[in-house]
């Protein structure tokens, strides 16, 4: 019998004395449906636990919401002609975070940050996107 258990993981990502460093906070595992309110709820509590504010919060990223993204070329296409309209030329693409790749976690999240309101638009234009977390 095959079981399958969801975890919600929370990575800080910061510069220690000039080196991107990442490190792994948090770990819950999640017995609930995996809705926004419900991912932001987990979030907020473990932030909570480690001291975190929200003022210290750059950015939430869910990998399902970049394979989402990534795994359409529809939606691929959508998120450039957004970018488009909005004066990006060429547009940036979402990158995901390699370890044999120097920075791969900062041009991540950099890009991400930079795309944010464009990839809010392309999620939220279709019905069968995931759910984006908020911050209540």
């Amino acid at each position: 019998m095959m079981t399958t258990r969801c975890f919600l993981g929370i990575t800080a990502h910061y510069i220690d004395e000039r080196k991107i460093t990442a490190k792994c906070i948090a770990t819950k595992e999640l017995n609930e449906r995996h809705t926004s309110d419900s991912i932001a709820k987990n979030h907020e509590q473990l932030c909570q636990e480690f001291g975190l504010g929200k003022d210290k919060v750059t950015c939430v990223v869910t990998v399902k919401q970049i394979w989402w993204l990534l795994g359409s070329i529809g939606q691929s296409n959508f998120l450039s002609s957004a970018q488009k309209s909005n004066g990006a030329d060429p547009p940036l693409k979402l990158i995901l975070d390699a370890k044999t790749k120097w920075n791969s976690a900062y041009y991540m999240l950099e890009h991400y940050i930079k795309l944010s309101s464009e990839i809010h638009q392309t999620i939220l234009q279709n019905t069968k996107a995931p759910c984006t977390p908020t911050a209540k």
